[in-house]
């Protein structure tokens, strides 16, 4: 789902079955050819969070090459790693014992990627989880899901790649 419909329709009633969950979302965005990418990681979840740990791969490797990661609290350190075909193997934890708060919807990080010069104009590029790993201050795992997004490359009749629609 598209971040707007899956902040309304994925996170539900959480807590409602007692148990702890997490969820990670990737907002979707727009680009050129040649652009840098900057993509918003959210949390969620019904129990404090002390850290994350996701791969992020796309079904069009090498349109979408990492090359970072930023926290958005200057409690949680964010690193990563790019592993098979391109994939983010990203991580986001906390020296000093800080916590994400339960019940929130909070941009915790943004992933940085290059867009490649060759782009196909007018594609959608998805971008998903292929693993997610959550853990309570303690280092207690909590269960958890991702959800992707979708990268729309330029504009169809965008002829300039530019990101507009006009007469150039």
């Amino acid at each position: 789902l598209p971040f707007n419909d899956c902040e309304q329709d994925c996170l539900g009633d959480w807590g409602g079955n007692g148990y702890p969950e997490a969820l990670l979302i990737l907002e979707d965005a727009h680009v050129v050819p040649g652009d840098t990418l900057v993509v918003p990681l959210y949390l969620t979840s019904n129990e404090s969070v002390g850290g994350v740990q996701f791969t992020i791969a796309t079904d069009m490797p090498g349109v979408l090459v990492p090359v970072g990661i930023e926290s958005m609290d200057p409690c949680f350190s964010a690193n990563y790693n790019v592993i098979d075909e391109g994939q983010l193997l990203g991580i986001i934890f906390s020296f000093e014992g800080c916590v994400y708060p339960p019940e929130e919807m909070l941009e915790i990080a943004h992933l940085i990627f290059n867009v490649s010069d060759d782009a196909p104009l007018g594609n959608y590029v998805e971008m998903f989880f292929n693993d997610t790993i959550v853990s309570d201050s303690i280092g207690n795992e909590i269960p958890s899901y991702g959800n992707g997004s979708f990268i729309t490359i330029g504009t169809q009749g965008d002829i300039n790649a530019d990101g507009d629609l006009n007469v150039l």
